[in-house]
């Protein structure tokens, strides 16, 4: 996602959730472009993992965002290779029958790390896969699903 449509994603997300919602992050470049642009506006408003961070964090961490405080909106913001290593983990949010609402990147690569490895070496490897299928994993779990392909509001 190019710089800009970061910032309009970003913007409309915040405009759409209510002041007190909490965004949780998984690990990947998303991550670093919510905390360039969606601004926090509330205590716990942004939960992303730190230092040595893992993908898969995203899903566990909005589900127990939701059990804390039901009441507050939680959105989980990951990507597709997130979802691919703990998209299961949707499955514990429908018996939980948590508030959660989760939005996945797809883009058939662990993008960060393929941003690096281009910076740093001009070229990519290992970095390209096909991901799971989201509407048949949100299928599968009973969650329910949406695409979006062009305009997110």
């Amino acid at each position: 996602m190019p710089s800009g449509q970061a910032a309009e994603f970003f913007a409309l997300l915040r405009r759409l959730l209510p002041r007190d919602a909490c965004l949780v992050t998984d690990s990947g470049l998303h991550q670093m472009l919510a905390r360039r642009h969606y601004p926090v506006l509330h205590p716990r408003g942004l939960l992303t993992p730190t230092n040595f961070q893992s993908m898969g964090f995203g899903i566990g961490a909005a589900i127990g965002a939701c059990l804390a405080d039901p009441a507050r909106p939680v959105v989980a913001l990951i990507g597709d290779g997130g979802l691919a290593m703990s998209g299961l983990e949707l499955l514990a949010a429908v018996r939980a029958r948590a508030r959660l609402t989760v939005i996945v990147f797809v883009d058939g690569a662990y993008g960060l790390i393929r941003a690096q490895q281009l910076a740093a070496n001009g070229r990519a490897w290992g970095t390209e896969f096909t991901g799971p299928d989201v509407a048949a994993l949100a299928a599968t779990v009973r969650a329910a699903h949406v695409r979006l392909e062009r305009e997110p509001e």
